[in-house]
């Protein structure tokens, strides 16, 4: 199973290949070219042929940032796009992550810098107790005497849900973490699908927080009460 992972850029696009699970190599396109419409066009080229070349089966990038320059936003956010349009061409899986996700689940510390993270990802690599894997390298295998942890499940598909749900072995067991209200999807939350397939079903719990148990700033827990009462969000 081969994953090509991409950190967005209109002048220097960082792409790594891995290969069950192991990296494999890695590189830089840099692109001098200063129209952005040009920029597109060889981005989309030249990953329109990595992909082919290695027979790529999932594609992940880097969200963009709300916040930096507009223009660079909106340019990034074009390819992005790209890279879901290549995801469509080829008929593979495509996932995008938020960089504070990322930083927070790997070092706890959404803000790290790249020194930061770099030590939390040798860390974990080098314990060979943890495993980290894209949902798309889970199929054809199963989990037998092992703890999985599947985070941010609000924005799995119908689909993923059931595969990892039936690769669950022998002696081990499941966690799906996720918040409905939080779905980066225009369709139904993820947790809405696994609701439907493990309630009441044997051996299988569905445990639903509230606002009481927010381990956060109890600023927080004040601030979705008030978004209750005013009806803003399903909480």
């Amino acid at each position: 199973m081969s994953l090509l992972s991409i950190d967005i850029g209109l002048v220097n696009t960082g792409y790594a290949l891995f290969k069950d699970g192991s990296f494999v190599s890695g590189g830089t396109l840099v692109i001098k070219e200063k129209e952005n419409r040009t920029r597109f066009k060889l981005i989309f080229k030249f990953f329109s042929s990595y992909i082919e070349l290695h027979e790529i089966k999932t594609i992940v990038y880097e969200q963009s940032i709300n916040g930096m320059n507009k223009v660079v936003f909106h340019n990034l956010n074009i390819v992005c796009g790209l890279m879901e349009a290549l995801a469509i061409q080829n008929d593979i899986d495509c996932f995008c992550y938020l960089p504070n996700i990322v930083k927070k689940t790997v070092t706890e510390n959404g803000r790290a810098d790249k020194k930061e993270v770099q030590k939390g990802v040798e860390k974990i690599l080098n314990n060979d107790q943890i495993e980290i894997l894209p949902v798309s390298f889970c199929r054809g295998r199963s989990f037998n005497n092992k703890g999985v942890l599947i985070e941010e499940s609000q924005n799995l598909t119908p689909q993923n849900i059931l595969t990892l749900l039936t690769r669950i072995g022998k002696n081990s067991k499941l966690v799906f973490n996720g918040d409905d209200n939080q779905a980066d999807l225009a369709r139904r939350s993820g947790m809405h699908y696994l609701d439907l397939l493990v309630r009441g079903v044997p051996g299988a719990d569905v445990i639903e927080f509230t606002n009481k148990q927010i381990e956060r700033h109890p600023i927080i827990a004040h601030i979705l009460r008030k978004a209750e009462s005013l009806s803003l969000f399903n909480y």
